[in-house]
């Protein structure tokens, strides 16, 4: 009878035993708990978006969309903006949350740089002309990878991801966009580089190989043509002249030199550079844009080689045996 017990509550173990380990699986992999992110400005939608405000330090940015396509507004003229950079910011608060708050103490928020006059303050409008998004970004944080950031009319100041001082912060012309040119380098068949006192020209024969056809003929060194190409073919400026200036001024009526390609396209695209200014940078321009934009000085090296630099290097000859 002692036996038949003993083995009753062996059996019931065993089965209690069991049920706990289907359903707690105390040797298993635990599942994290995930917290719920609250988002910081609820329903807020990057593509309707219209307008976006941004000051600091006294200077003001205002990024406007029409036709799709957003531009800045500077001293009432539009100019194309940078949509990168403009995407960037839009993503960046759609995905600002309330995971991770450091501070509720309003006392602290100078601490942070999270206010008027001491952080960046960034205001978003919609189609309906509502604010959908009012925010301060204060300082980085001391990882630099994320950026302490304050809602207006809250004491609470969150740390997001990302260094976004480089996001938010730009100067005013930096929001603009920089392209000059953008096209498949492959889709070249002909290049003209000339100053004030020569003319180089290349043409891309049927075999894909380059030759100079002038000012004689050769053949054309692959590798530096390739790197003309490569940085002409996605070219961007380094910046915009501070102030207005003539193409008399720029020096751009007599350019000290004048790119043309020639796509297989039947595109054909112009790039001019002018003078160089007192920090080592040339005003240039191109038939893709009406605006005066800044290219670097390495830059303007790159895109106009000398004629001992485009063509084919002669073999070295074998030293003659003694």
């Amino acid at each position: 009878m002692k036996l038949k017990k003993v083995l009753i509550f062996l059996i019931t173990f065993v089965v209690l035993v069991g049920i706990y380990l289907i359903m707690e699986n105390p040797f298993g992999s635990k599942k994290e708990e995930v917290k719920k992110e609250v988002l910081l400005f609820a329903n807020f939608k990057p593509e309707n978006q219209v307008k976006i405000e941004i000051s600091y330090d006294k200077k003001n940015v205002l990024l406007k969309k029409k036709n799709d396509k957003w531009l800045l507004i500077k001293n009432e003229k539009d100019y194309p903006a940078d949509e990168k950079a403009v995407k960037e910011v839009l993503d960046k608060v759609k995905n600002f949350n309330k995971k991770d708050i450091i501070s509720k103490n309003p006392k602290k928020q100078k601490l942070f740089e999270v206010t008027k006059g001491k952080g960046v303050e960034v205001k978003i409008f919609d189609k309906n002309n509502k604010m959908t998004a009012h925010f301060f970004v204060g300082k980085a944080a001391p990882d630099f990878f994320s950026t302490y950031v304050r809602k207006e009319g809250s004491s609470e100041v969150v740390v997001a991801k990302g260094y976004l001082p480089s996001v938010f912060k730009k100067e005013v012309n930096d929001w603009r966009d920089k392209q000059i040119f953008k096209f498949d380098k492959e889709n070249v068949a002909k290049i003209s580089i000339k100053s004030k006192e020569k003319e180089i020209v290349l043409i891309k024969a049927d075999t894909g190989k380059w030759n100079i056809v002038k000012p004689e003929k050769m053949k054309a060194e692959k590798k530096k043509v390739y790197e003309f190409l490569r940085e002409i073919s996605d070219l961007k400026a380094i910046s915009f002249p501070d102030e207005e200036i003539t193409e008399e001024k720029a020096g751009l009526n007599k350019p000290e030199y004048t790119i043309k390609l020639d796509l297989i396209t039947n595109k054909k695209h112009t790039l001019l550079i002018g003078k160089k200014t007192k920090d080592t940078r040339y005003y240039v321009k191109s038939d893709t844009s009406p605006y005066i934009m800044l290219l670097s000085e390495y830059m303007v090296k790159e895109l106009t080689p000398d004629i001992k630099e485009l063509k084919v290097k002669k073999e070295k000859k074998e030293s003659k045996k003694k």
